[in-house]
């Protein structure tokens, strides 16, 4: 049975729905706004814009589905003054159905858009509108520059196409490189609270200050550091410091040493019905920067190389000292993404044995070697072994469905198997070291500007960044490496229920390939 089509209609709004717009209002700049505006500054502005609701100068139409307010705007001599659309009605058509609705009341219309809200620049843009100015502050005064933008009749006059919904069928994908299953079921992303915005991280102590114990300054609130980039002169351990490696101070693994000093647990001769062993390895928190900032998009591209360039330096001293078999390089951002703590910083765990996954991996690249290495011609046996992750890049290039950007040494792409919605993994090309200790600067450097790439075209596709996880699969410490390594960039666009926890399957709202075009053409 098909499902029934929502009941739209817009109408002119009156004085009651004043409170209902306010909370509209809201919630719409907190999902779209808070990545150029704090929550400080908005809470600032709600008595201006409960007074411009209720002023009478201006014609609000609102929008409602069904009964419930879906968004509204505001239309003043040709002027779209406002538009606002609930968060679980972005990307569904219904700013457009307001945009038409304009163009029915004013054959010419302007609008001012904030310079750093890119998604609503595109948006307009998309719907015919072009630029036509700058100014360096908002109405109120602000630092937040505007760009001024006009449409008019002209060959693309009439109303605009409405954006159709498309059903498509749930699909079950599996990713060749892990095994790992997939549910693609595009609907589900129509269900209430399908992207919610995440809680802030970040913690105010009883004094009313920041509470940031990676900060500079409070190097006595960490482990001592295995390696930092300080400035000349500067002390390991004190000021002067602009990227840190240290110990974690809650260790998922730790050295073998440790386990004499601490107890076992519940102790059990039944091995067979209770296998359980030591934790063992090395867990370390790069602290990226000095200050409390909290998001890879505020890191410059210097900051985001030198990263990048600790993680290198770090894994070639755990290479170097022949004790880890596993390697687990991950940043957290975000409450969604199973960060802590809001300030900048990323991971590198080694363990002493193959994790399940590295295991898996592992295996099924030998498996893809047996299969294919009787197919390659006697003369091209000197040649680096088959490569399964290779070949499925080649795979994916040749299709050119899912490609989100490519470079001189990688291609983004979003996984035929994707784990979320609008995940994208970035493959080295051939010629690219397997194993990350081996990259050169060049590849490092370009590596950083095309993760910070990916994170702004999230946010201009989204209205505002997701949580995230960047996380670094790759091949064993203690071997030759059997496999390329990749980076894999993994938004929390939704959350793990109880279908995922009891199929073991990620279940993802957006297409790869609806996800990858939209990331490709933002």
């Amino acid at each position: 049975m098909n499902r029934a089509e929502p009941i739209l209609l817009i109408e002119r709004a009156v004085p009651e729905d004043v409170d209902a717009l306010m909370m509209l209002w809201r919630r719409s700049v907190d999902a779209t706004h808070l990545h150029f505006i704090s929550s400080k500054e908005l809470d600032s502005l709600t008595p201006a814009v409960r007074d411009y609701l209720q002023t009478g100068q201006t014609e609000f139409w609102v929008l409602r589905d069904t009964k419930k307010l879906a968004g509204f705007m505001g239309l003043n001599s040709g002027k779209l003054e406002s538009l606002f659309v609930a968060p679980e009605y972005f990307r569904k058509g219904f700013g457009r159905k307001l945009v038409n609705h304009a163009i029915r009341l004013s054959e010419v219309l302007l609008v001012d858009v904030n310079e750093e809200n890119a998604s609503a620049i595109a948006f307009y843009e998309s719907c015919g509108f072009v630029r036509t100015g700058r100014s360096e502050l908002d109405a109120q005064g602000n630092h937040h520059p505007l760009i001024h933008m006009k449409r008019e009749p002209g060959d693309s006059s009439g109303t605009l196409p409405e954006r159709r919904s498309s059903h498509q069928a749930p699909e079950i994908r599996t990713d060749i490189l892990t095994g790992r299953q997939c549910i693609v079921a595009p609907d589900r992303a129509s269900r209430p609270a399908a992207f919610t915005p995440d809680p802030p991280l970040i913690r105010i102590g009883a004094n009313g200050d920041l509470q940031d114990p990676f900060a500079e300054g409070n190097e006595h609130e960490t482990p001592g550091e295995r390696f930092a980039l300080r400035s000349a002169g500067s002390t390991p351990n004190m000021p002067g410091w602009t990227l840190r490696v240290v110990p974690n101070r809650y260790p998922a693994v730790v050295p073998e040493e440790e386990f004499q000093s601490k107890s076992n647990g519940p102790s059990t001769n039944d091995f067979q019905f209770f296998p359980v062993q030591h934790a063992i390895g090395e867990h370390d928190v790069v602290i990226e920067c000095a200050d409390s900032r909290s998001h890879w998009s505020e890191l410059s591209h210097e900051e985001a190389t030198a990263v990048f360039s600790a993680w290198r330096t770090r894994i070639r001293q755990l290479v170097a000292g022949g004790q880890f078999q596993s390697l687990s390089v991950f940043r957290n951002e975000g409450f969604s993404a199973g960060a802590s703590l809001s300030h900048c910083h990323s991971q590198i765990v080694a363990h002493r044995e193959l994790t399940p996954l590295d295991r898996i991996r592992h295996q099924r690249q030998l498996d893809y070697r047996a299969t294919t290495s009787h197919q390659v011609p006697v003369d091209d046996r000197a040649k680096p072994p088959a490569d399964l992750a290779g070949a499925l890049l080649e795979a994916e290039v040749r299709d050119n469905v899912r490609i989100v950007s490519t470079s001189q040494h990688f291609v983004a792409h979003c996984p035929f198997a994707s784990r979320s919605a609008y995940h994208v993994r970035i493959v080295p090309r051939d010629g690219i070291p397997w194993t990350y200790a081996d990259v050169a600067d060049e590849a490092i450097s370009e590596l950083a500007a095309l993760t910070k790439m990916i994170v702004q075209r999230w946010t201009d596709a989204l209205g505002s960044c997701p949580s995230f996880n960047m996380l670094l699969p790759h091949s064993r410490l203690d071997r030759p490496a059997q496999f390329r390594w990749m980076l894999e960039l993994i938004p929390r666009t939704g959350r793990i229920a109880g279908l995922e926890l009891l199929s073991d399957l990620d279940v993802v709202t957006v297409s790869p390939e609806n996800a990858a075009k939209s990331l490709a053409t933002v």
